[in-house]
């Protein structure tokens, strides 16, 4: 594991310090030098172990974040036309709301509303691009409840009607 370090870091300045006073009390013959040298270095191992256990605490966290998003994401796919809210999704995955936006920000940069309408306007372009059916057809296979809102909703997010956004491919 590699610590990261930058020289305004409060803890690479101790560290430094306690460096070079371990270089000093090596060099120098003063009176128990060697309990003086062993404090030292044994403050200097304490002060990196806790570096340490920082860093690989931040890349757990990260891990955890992934894992959690790579789960929401296989749960988007089998249930994106259920039109599931971000709470049952969290349920699903027996965490909060909070805890699953964190992680998708974390991963992805965005929350769990915008990923389940990314997943909904990617399989409403690949319909208008690679089908024939109208609009309010792909609504209904979508989950959508009214094509009026569906194609408010597709306008919303792509900026085109599912029909200009069609004749826009098909040219």
């Amino acid at each position: 594991l590699i610590i990261p370090l930058s020289a305004d870091d409060p803890d690479q300045q101790l560290i430094d310090e306690q460096v070079k006073n371990l270089r000093r009390e090596y060099s120098d013959n003063q009176p128990a030098k060697a309990l003086m040298f062993e404090w030292l270095l044994f403050s200097l191992l304490i002060r990196i172990g806790r570096k340490l256990h920082s860093a690989y605490s931040r890349s757990e966290a990260g891990s955890r974040y992934e894992q959690r998003y790579k789960e929401l994401c296989q749960l988007i796919e089998l249930h994106y036309r259920d039109h599931l809210s971000a709470n049952q999704y969290a349920e699903m995955l027996n965490t909060t709301p909070i805890g699953l936006n964190r992680a998708c920000a974390a991963v992805a940069g965005k929350n769990v509303s915008q990923l389940l309408q990314d997943r909904l306007i990617l399989e409403a372009q690949r319909f208008l691009i690679y089908t024939a059916a109208p609009a309010s057809l792909i609504a209904y296979d979508l989950g959508f409840k009214d094509p009026a809102y569906f194609s408010r909703f597709f306008k919303r997010r792509v900026g085109l009607s599912p029909g200009a956004f069609r004749s826009q491919r098909d040219t």
